[in-house]
């Protein structure tokens, strides 16, 4: 796997930043397996997280609530010399914050063993912003998947998602 310089700007690099850019995110994220793992399982225990923590912090009718009132995250992943891991931003609702931080680590623990998380805030400088997606993005692997809690339950190579990432690559 390689690496693209921070200069180097592809049009899907640019395509995915733009996607991160334009996402309403309130905190970084990292997901962190420690061991070897495909991607399909990796993918498998993301979602079964995410709907651990929909469940746990708005109830069972979670998925019938607006978006904007629940968790949303975008999150590309990265291996290479390292075991495959995901880094990227997550939308938590501000009356949620507090509880999310108490449930996220011991429950990511349950789902991946040895795994870790990091959760923090986004700075709103444009230079932090800019350089934290400038990193998520320097894998190649990138540009070959991402993975959304906003696409659980779809192909990420579905006809919608590939048209709307085509967009943003040429716009």
């Amino acid at each position: 796997m390689t690496y693209l310089h921070s200069s180097v700007q592809t049009p899907m690099r640019i395509a995915l930043k733009q996607m991160l850019g334009n996402f309403n995110a309130t905190h970084i994220l990292t997901l962190a397996f420690h061991e070897q793992i495909n991607m399909a399982r990796a993918t498998a225990k993301i979602s079964r997280w995410h709907n651990h923590a929909m469940h746990r912090l708005f109830g069972r009718r979670c998925f019938q609530l607006p978006n904007e009132q629940t968790i949303e995250f975008l999150l590309l992943p990265e291996a290479g010399n390292a075991n495959l891991h995901f880094h990227g931003l997550i939308r938590v609702p501000s009356s949620h914050v507090a509880y999310f931080e108490r449930f996220a680590l011991p429950r990511w623990k349950r789902v991946a063993y040895k795994g870790t998380i990091d959760f923090q805030p986004i700075r709103p400088t444009t230079d932090e912003r800019d350089q934290w997606f400038n990193y998520i993005t320097k894998s190649t692997l990138a540009s070959e998947i991402l993975h959304s809690s906003m696409l659980i339950g779809c192909q990420t190579q579905s006809p919608v998602f590939t048209k709307e990432l085509h967009e943003y690559v040429l716009t």
